[in-house]
C-alpha cells in the first residue's frame, strides 16, 4: 500500500517526474546548449578579432602619439582574403600614463621583420580606448557579431517556451505524487505507443485512456503513459484500474502503474 499524502519524496519520484514530458525538456536544455556553444566559440575562438571595429575607428580618427612593438603573433587557423593575419600588441603612452593595446593586421609584410621595441605611431582615441598602429591595415571581424548575437537571441526565444512548458509538467507530475491519493478508474483505451524519446524506440510505451468519478459523482477522463507494460496484461475496455488523483484539483490524475507504486512506497 502507497504511503498517505503529503509524502516526503525522493529522487526517484523526481526522475519519473521528469520523463512526464521528455521532448520539450530536451529540446528546451539542447535550444540552451547550442548558444552557450556559439557564445563560447566567439568569445574565445574569435576573441582576437573582436575590438577590431573600435580599432578601425581609431586608425582614421583621434590622436597620434609614439609607441613601441610589444609582441607579433600568427592568428592561426584565420585567414582573411587569403592572407593569415598578424595579431600585433603594442605599447603607448596617455598623458603621461602607459596603456598596451593590440591589433589583427593584414599588413603582415609590412609587420614580418619588426621586432620588439620597434618604434611606431599609434592613433589612439582617449575616451573608448581604441587604439591602432597608423600605416596597418586593420583586419575586420571574421565573424559579424550582430549574426552571433541574433542566432543566440533567437534559440533562446525558442528555449523558454519548451522549457517552461516541460518544467510546468514535472512540477504537476511531481505535485501529484506528492499530494495525490488513490482511487479507482475505469479503462477506455489502451494502445502500444513509440517512446516519446524519438532517438530511444525500443523504449516502448502504453498510452492509457481511463474514466473516473470525482468527489461530486462527475465522470472524468484521464491519459497517462506508462513503461510498465504489464500493465495492460490481461486488461480489457471496461476493466478496472487504480489511479492517483490530486485532491486540490481533481481534473489532474495518472495511473498507479508499477513505477508509480514503488516510488510511492519508497515515501
Amino acid at each position: 500500500m502507497i504511503s498517505e499524502a503529503p509524502r516526503t519524496l525522493g529522487w526517484r519520484a523526481l526522475w519519473l517526474a521528469v520523463q512526464e514530458r521528455p521532448r520539450s525538456l530536451l529540446f528546451g536544455i539542447a535550444a540552451l546548449v547550442i548558444p552557450a556553444i556559439q557564445g563560447v566559440v566567439f568569445l574565445f575562438v574569435f576573441a582576437p578579432f573582436v575590438n577590431q571595429l573600435q580599432v578601425s575607428q581609431a586608425a582614421s580618427t583621434g590622436k597620434q602619439g609614439p609607441g613601441e612593438i610589444v609582441s607579433i603573433e600568427r592568428a592561426d587557423g584565420f585567414s582573411l582574403n587569403g592572407i593569415e593575419p598578424r595579431q600585433v600588441k603594442f605599447r603607448y603612452r596617455v598623458d603621461g600614463s602607459e596603456r598596451e593595446g593590440s591589433m589583427m593586421t593584414l599588413s603582415v609584410a609590412k609587420v614580418e621583420h619588426w621586432k620588439k621595441g620597434e618604434p611606431v605611431t599609434v592613433q589612439y582615441d582617449v575616451e573608448s580606448r581604441a587604439a591602432a598602429i597608423v600605416g596597418l591595415e586593420p583586419a575586420e571581424e571574421s565573424l559579424p557579431r550582430a549574426v552571433v548575437i541574433v542566432s543566440i537571441a533567437g534559440w533562446l526565444i525558442v528555449a523558454v517556451p519548451f522549457l517552461g512548458y516541460g518544467i510546468l509538467g514535472v512540477r504537476r507530475k511531481y505535485q501529484l505524487l506528492k499530494h495525490g491519493v488513490p482511487g479507482q478508474g475505469k479503462l477506455i483505451s489502451l494502445e502500444l505507443a513509440g517512446s516519446p524519446l524519438f532517438f530511444w524506440p525500443q523504449a516502448n510505451c502504453v498510452a492509457v485512456g481511463y474514466s473516473y468519478l470525482d468527489s461530486t459523482g462527475r465522470e472524468l477522463s484521464g491519459h497517462a503513459r506508462t513503461h510498465d507494460l504489464t500493465f495492460a496484461t490481461g486488461k480489457q475496455k471496461g476493466n478496472s484500474v487504480d489511479i492517483l488523483v490530486l485532491p486540490t484539483d481533481e481534473r489532474r490524475s495518472t495511473i498507479l502503474d508499477g513505477p508509480t507504486e514503488r516510488v510511492l512506497l519508497r515515501a
